[in-house]
């Protein structure tokens, strides 16, 4: 498994504690420009690359919770915006 933080201290954490996982890495939240700072993760400055050329087709950012704990949250919401599958 690979991890990507939005937070530095996070990061730290993560590589001290959980030693397992295959790579942790720093994901800056979207709407930071990064572009030409130093990338913590491999020192290197970050550019611009192009759709074509960048080496992952599609990322998931966000976080899991489980269905079991939504419950209350998607039975309270409008019936048009709950909509989800419940399998």
């Amino acid at each position: 498994m690979e991890v990507f933080c939005i937070n530095l201290d996070h990061l730290s954490y993560v590589k001290k504690f959980y030693t397992d996982i295959r790579g942790a890495y720093f994901l800056p939240s979207a709407g930071t420009s990064v572009l030409g700072k130093t990338n913590p993760n491999t020192g290197k400055i970050i550019e611009d690359i192009p759709f074509g050329k960048r080496p992952i087709d599609l990322l998931f950012c966000g976080n899991l919770i489980e269905q079991k704990h939504l419950g209350s949250v998607i039975e309270s919401m409008d019936p048009e915006v709950g909509k989800i599958d419940r399998k």
